[in-house]
């Protein structure tokens, strides 16, 4: 009897536990909103997305267009067997960009004067390759047209500890130590005008851009033979120190001497050497008083050029100029039919480049030519706004503009 009660009251308290189980409701599963968007699962170990790796730089990404002589804009190569800016291109793969690239290198440019619109498109050539590589420009000098300052400038930019050096040589005698100290830290340099004395390329230096200055000017010459017909012409170049036969000063004078040769012009050879703009005036007068049935006056860069013109005409006389390379003062000349005959002038722009790949060739361990040339632009009355933007890749100065327009 015992036993079937034990059994019966178990039965009851199983009975009643169902019972209470009963009422505990089961957890309903929500399934997604298909409206929604789902939340990113962020994965263990932090939150932060990973950064994706830069695109890669290729030539292309660079965007040059080197200039090509035609034969009218453009006069052919003198040196044609100097590398080219297309030659320099040819030297680096894509791979060699990413290279140097990936160094986070730093450059200085140490120029003669930074003022003008030549250094202006000069330096802007410069920095539109560094930019894309990734090369700090530590700084950007200026000597003033003065060899003392240049020396300074330079021992200055060596204490920055830059890695690369792209540098204007005013005097590649007396720069030589100063240039020697940067050879000595290890800084890579490129050369503009001249290479300096006692320095050994691939060693010393990674090469030298210097333009076309023989054509420069040859082509002025010309242009004011054209104009100014038969008779007795002056060339009056500038001193300089600078020993390198390829230099700015030999070249031009040379290409100067040819054009009149060729031509069949008198050449007077009193007033040769020694004028600079501000001393331009004097010896222009001292020229005609000398030289009174004289036609026109060479100077060895076009501001001098305008001065040695002013000389001789504010005597009342009628004497043309010319002078390698065009500033806003010989540009508007030619716009306004002035004295200045036309010129000769280097692709500023393109220079600045030369000097930049030169210096990227170097960075990347590859050996560069030692002499790189750009080409000469002819300028005149007719062409003169195509000219300008050609070399210096800006806009012809407004009062130039107003005036050729008229």
């Amino acid at each position: 009897m015992k036993k079937v009660l034990c059994i019966a009251l178990a039965l009851v308290m199983v009975l009643g536990l169902a019972a209470c189980g009963g009422t505990t409701q089961p957890t309903e599963t929500k399934q997604p909103d298909p409206t929604k968007t789902p939340a990113t699962e962020q994965p263990s170990g932090g939150s932060e997305t990973p950064t994706p790796a830069e695109p890669t730089v290729t030539k292309a990404d660079l965007g040059i267009e080197p200039l090509i002589p035609d034969g009218e804009t453009i006069l052919d190569y003198s040196n044609s067997e100097w590398a080219t800016v297309t030659d320099l291109l040819d030297i680096l793969t894509d791979e060699d960009l990413e290279n140097v690239k990936s160094q986070n290198l730093t450059a200085v440019v140490c120029m003669h004067e930074n003022a003008s619109y030549w250094s202006q498109a000069f330096i802007a050539g410069i920095t539109s390759v560094f930019e894309k590589l990734n090369i700090e420009i530590l700084s950007v000098t200026d000597a003033g047209f003065a060899v003392e300052s240049m020396i300074t400038n330079v021992e200055n930019a060596v204490s920055l500890k830059p890695d690369l050096m792209i540098v204007y040589v005013l005097d590649s005698g007396a720069m030589q130590s100063c240039v020697q100290s940067a050879i000595d830290a290890g800084i890579k340099v490129v050369y503009y005008e001249a290479a300096v004395d006692g320095t050994e390329h691939g060693t010393d230096y990674i090469g030298t851009v210097v333009a076309d200055n023989y054509t420069i000017s040859y082509t002025c010459m010309r242009l004011m033979i054209e104009k100014g017909g038969m008779g007795q012409y002056a060339i009056c170049n500038i001193d300089a120190s600078v020993t390198d036969e390829n230099s700015r000063t030999v070249q031009r004078l040379r290409g100067a001497q040819a054009a009149a040769k060729d031509a069949g012009v008198e050449v007077i050879d009193s007033f040769t050497t020694g004028a600079t703009p501000d001393t331009g005036t004097a010896v222009g007068e001292a020229i005609v008083m000398a030289y009174p049935d004289i036609l026109g006056i060479w100077g060895g860069f076009d501001e001098l050029g305008i001065a040695l013109g002013n000389g001789a005409n504010a005597l009342g006389f009628h004497v043309l100029c010319t002078g390698p390379d065009m500033m806003d003062a010989s540009a508007y000349s030619m716009a306004t039919d002035g004295a200045f005959a036309g010129c000769g002038t280097q692709s500023s722009f393109e220079s600045g480049l030369a000097c930049a790949i030169a210096a990227v060739i170097g960075a990347a361990g590859k050996d560069c030519p030692e002499r790189i040339n750009t080409p000469c632009i002819v300028a005149t009355k007719e062409n003169l706004k195509e000219a300008w933007e050609l070399s210096f890749r800006m806009e012809l100065p407004s009062e130039v503009a107003a005036a050729l327009a008229k």
